[in-house]
């Protein structure tokens, strides 16, 4: 089984969750009604375990 997404309301901060096919849609939270993007939760780079590296993108290691 797929996890859902899991995501804050920006107006209420109530705690969501919502199915992947709905990734990248709008809808509205269940606490308060406002308007939600279902998007993938965004980390900060501090927090990230595995960094992405695109070819011809120079790494941390190659600057220095």
């Amino acid at each position: 089984m797929v996890e859902p997404l899991r995501l804050n309301c920006p107006k209420c901060q109530a705690k969501l969750r919502a199915p992947r096919h709905l990734l990248g849609q709008m809808c509205p939270c269940p606490r308060c009604g406002a308007n939600v993007v279902v998007q993938l939760p965004f980390h900060r780079q501090e927090d990230a375990d595995v960094a992405l590296v695109f070819p011809g993108m120079p790494t941390d290691s190659a600057a220095r």
